[in-house]
């Protein structure tokens, strides 16, 4: 990823940046020094809530969490992002097949959009194997 706004790399960012390593210390007096999930005080690290503001981070934007806690909150923004990612792909099944009043009918149209998805996988699966 590329910030634009600091032509630099978000890994350069994160690992290089003094702007970044002055942003960690103030989260980390800020947090007290522990992790403001489970208060534990070893092995803390800076996690960004959102990416919106990368660079231009508000205080609220970061918090800090040990190792365990930062895994955790790392799956759970994957798996948010795994959600949205699948309630995009739906809506636009939905929408291009029934229009956008598609969500009274819901729960028909997610299980249709999944049996679709299943075929589709099938049929991929087949185009390998016939290779």
């Amino acid at each position: 990823m590329y910030i634009d706004h600091l032509d630099m790399t978000y890994d350069h960012y994160i690992n290089y940046s003094s702007l970044w390593w002055v942003k960690i210390q103030f989260a980390l007096q800020r947090a007290g020094r522990k992790c403001q999930e489970c208060g534990y005080k070893k092995g803390l690290a800076v996690h960004h809530l959102t990416y919106a503001r990368l660079g231009r981070e508000d205080p609220e934007d970061l918090r800090v969490l040990c190792k365990p806690c930062h895994s955790k909150a790392d799956n759970l923004m994957e798996e948010k992002e795994s959600d949205r990612q699948w309630d995009k792909a739906l809506d636009t099944y939905a929408t291009k097949k029934y229009g956008h009043e598609w969500k009274r009918y819901y729960d028909e149209i997610e299980e249709e959009f999944c049996n679709w998805l299943e075929s589709k996988e099938e049929e991929e699966e087949d185009d390998h194997s016939k290779w």
